[in-house]
């Protein structure tokens, strides 16, 4: 005979607690069912302290109620439905309480046992879901730094550039000619421009990329190309501008 579950009310909900065993230890997980494929887990979080060598199981199980009641067992509920597929189990979690109600998660549920009954792997599918989430979220953030490519200047670009990497550059006239021989030569002709406007032959203009240790023995031109052929580079490496051969 199939045993009978009590389903779950509101206030039984609020007032879960983890189990507790007769000498005392508590379960990492507690399931209360609420039929359906539907359960309330109480996972604990600071577990209580271990029992004193001279102390009895039941003694020490009062002292955990007392710990328990008082807040110093720490845990949290949530919501899972837990699916028989293939004669495997797979459980999926619904969200947190207080977050998701007892009906929001009865709905859910339903939706999982809906989505079962017509033969669709509910793991599967959740699955399936996030991928799809994540993949348009990362569409979201390559669309965004397509457009700040567009509002962007190089300008701001070189700026924001130096300001990130100015820190590493241990020779002190070598920070300094990168920021004034790019405002003397390469702003002029590319400062104002969009970073996605910035094409390889404008940057071919101002030169090949440089070497560092040598830029301090070079002429302020040569100088300014070199530091502007960098900046579009780690632009790239942003998601920003086009690839620089």
């Amino acid at each position: 005979m199939a045993k009978l579950i009590t389903r779950l009310s509101d206030r039984a909900v609020n007032n879960a607690k983890p189990g507790i065993r007769a000498d005392g230890t508590i379960p990492k997980t507690t399931l209360l069912p609420d039929g359906d494929g539907l359960a309330l887990q109480l996972s604990v979080g600071t577990k209580p302290p271990a029992r004193e060598p001279d102390e009895t199981p039941e003694a020490y199980r009062e002292r955990v109620v007392r710990l328990m009641a008082t807040g110093g067992v720490t845990f949290s509920r949530s919501w899972i439905f837990r699916s028989a597929v293939g004669g495997k189990e797979h459980r999926i979690g619904l969200g947190a309480y207080p977050g998701v109600t007892l009906a929001e998660a009865r709905e859910a549920a339903k939706e999982h046992r809906n989505a079962r009954d017509k033969g669709v792997n509910p793991l599967a599918e959740r699955l399936r879901k996030e991928a799809a989430e994540a993949a348009a979220k990362r569409e979201e953030e390559a669309a965004r730094a397509r457009a700040a490519a567009h509002s962007m200047t190089f300008a701001m670009a070189a700026e924001q550039y130096i300001s990130g990497h100015e820190a590493s550059w241990s020779n002190a006239s070598y920070r300094a000619q990168w920021k004034q021989s790019l405002k003397d030569y390469a702003y002029p002709l590319i400062g104002d421009l969009p970073v996605a406007e910035v094409t390889s032959d404008l940057v071919l203009q101002a030169g090949s990329p440089p070497c560092p240790e040598r830029d301090s023995d070079a002429r302020p031109q040569d100088a300014a190309r070199n530091h502007a052929s960098w900046v579009p580079v780690h632009l790239q490496g942003l998601g920003r501008g086009e690839v620089y051969a």
